[in-house]
């Protein structure tokens, strides 16, 4: 059932917990699960190893539903950033190019076969190396210019 693109919270109908006990005499460990986790007194386990009877105090269980992390924003506004750095390289490169001559087409052209070379999500590059890739593909060479 579509209710407009809202979302229902889910409730909590039940949950299984398992905790993990040890003896303080020897390295003997034990599990209980929900139900028999003590919560009003305390109860009694003999330890299998040492045979010492060990008391397991009640323990209190509180489930809080926590807010979402807000981290996606920051991410996509780190992304934003470096998109805007990375447009202001590509822009000044492209200035550069075209005063050399070259037409926009040429720039653009150029731009694609350098941004085939690097894998997706790659690091913002300066605008003095945009130009040499750039001025390196537009003239045919098709090899990597050193910075």
């Amino acid at each position: 059932m579509n209710n407009g693109g809202k979302m229902d919270k889910a409730t909590l109908v039940e949950y299984d917990l398992d905790i993990v006990l040890g003896c303080p005499h020897c390295d003997y460990v034990f599990e209980l699960s929900t139900y028999d986790i003590p919560t009003e007194g305390s109860t009694y386990h003999v330890c299998e190893k040492c045979q010492i009877p060990l008391e397991i105090k009640p323990i209190s269980i509180n489930i809080e539903f926590k807010k979402p992390a807000q981290r996606k924003k920051h991410r996509k506004e780190k992304a934003k950033v470096e998109y805007k750095e990375q447009n202001k390289a590509i822009e000044t490169a492209r200035s550069v190019v075209t005063s050399y001559g070259f037409t926009k087409e040429q720039f653009d052209s150029a731009l694609d076969k350098v941004e085939e070379l690097y894998p997706p999500g790659w690091e913002p590059t300066s605008a003095e190396t945009l130009v040499k890739e750039v001025l390196a593909r537009i003239d045919n060479k098709h090899e990597s210019a050193k910075t």
